[in-house]
């Protein structure tokens, strides 16, 4: 496993470390936001057509994965070139979806980020 970068100026994204064995899963950094806000709140790039409801898209020009889980919609962060490791090219785009999805939160009243 190589070395963690650094996710200290990572707000709303944190990392997940992988479950391992035959999950066939890898570390991740995940944000989310409550499943039960109104689309209407959501920003559009977070809307069909701009991102399938459920599944990989781009986001800020990085790869992500949505899903739910519970009462949260949560977004993965991906890097197709080291697919099981968190690496320097996920942290800068997280930091990219964080400033946006930052001012989206100052945009939009209704909508807000907890960590993943």
């Amino acid at each position: 496993m190589p070395p963690l970068p650094d996710l200290s100026r990572l707000r709303y994204f944190t990392f997940v470390h992988a479950i391992g064995g035959h999950a066939n899963d890898g570390d991740r950094l995940c944000c989310a936001w409550p499943a039960d806000t109104p689309s209407e709140a959501l920003p559009p790039a977070l809307r069909p057509p701009a991102l399938t409801v459920y599944g990989h898209g781009t986001l800020c020009g990085t790869p992500v994965f949505r899903s739910r889980q519970g009462d949260r919609e949560i977004l993965d962060i991906l890097d197709p070139a080291a697919p099981y490791d968190v690496t320097d090219a996920s942290v800068g785009g997280a930091r990219r979806i964080e400033e946006f999805l930052i001012g989206e939160m100052a945009r939009r009243p209704g909508f807000r980020l907890c960590p993943g």
